[in-house]
């Protein structure tokens, strides 16, 4: 029976390669052309983010290695941080792919990161609830509903803005299945990550 399910097996294998093939290279191949309008709608965009990233870099560089007395929440604090370094490059990644249900997702566990940290500062994190971003600035909490609905795709809007397809019917709607550029969309999801 095993000889019999693994040359099954190996026939559906051999029948479905070239589609999967063909979908991961589309998806490769809009990805890269998004990312390459992106990285031309950034402009000053790109100046901010090295300037961010740098000031980011040099406190991890300059704490790094050194043997220091904990104090409450010093392995917190240097957990989250390091969770939010780790995923900094999926995030600009899933931006710049033109991926925006996605990078919102993670746009909005920057934000949780951000607000969790601010709670282990005031010693009021709690573990069994979500963290409150209520302690945010009014400027960053004001979009958590929203990258809320993309993350769950709750809201259909959100999530067909993100998947719908250009036709020239006025009456038809058609979907895509490939990343597409939005330089609005791109520039302002962004410009919330260097927040």
């Amino acid at each position: 029976m095993s000889d019999d399910f693994n040359a099954a097996v190996e026939v559906h294998q051999r029948e479905r390669f070239e589609a999967a093939v063909t979908m991961y290279s589309v998806q490769k191949t809009s990805g890269d052309k998004v990312r390459e309008q992106t990285q031309g709608a950034y402009r000053r965009l790109r100046d901010a983010h090295l300037l961010i990233t740098g000031v980011l870099a040099t406190g991890l560089l300059r704490t790094n290695g050194k043997i220091v007395r904990a104090a409450d929440g010093t392995a917190e604090r240097s957990a989250l941080i390091a969770s939010y370094v780790i995923g900094m490059v999926c995030c600009e990644r899933a931006i710049e792919e033109g991926r925006y249900l996605q990078a919102h997702a993670l746009l909005r566990q920057e934000m949780e990161t951000l607000a969790q940290l601010k709670a282990v500062s005031r010693g009021s994190r709690n573990e069994t609830r979500p963290p409150n971003i209520a302690v945010l600035e009014e400027s960053l909490r004001r979009f958590y509903d929203e990258l809320s609905g993309a993350a769950h795709v709750s809201k259909h809007y959100i999530v067909q803005a993100a998947t719908e397809y250009a036709t020239i019917a006025m009456d038809t709607s058609a979907v895509r299945h490939f990343p597409a550029f939005d330089e609005g969309l791109a520039r302002r999801s962004f410009t919330l990550h260097l927040c």
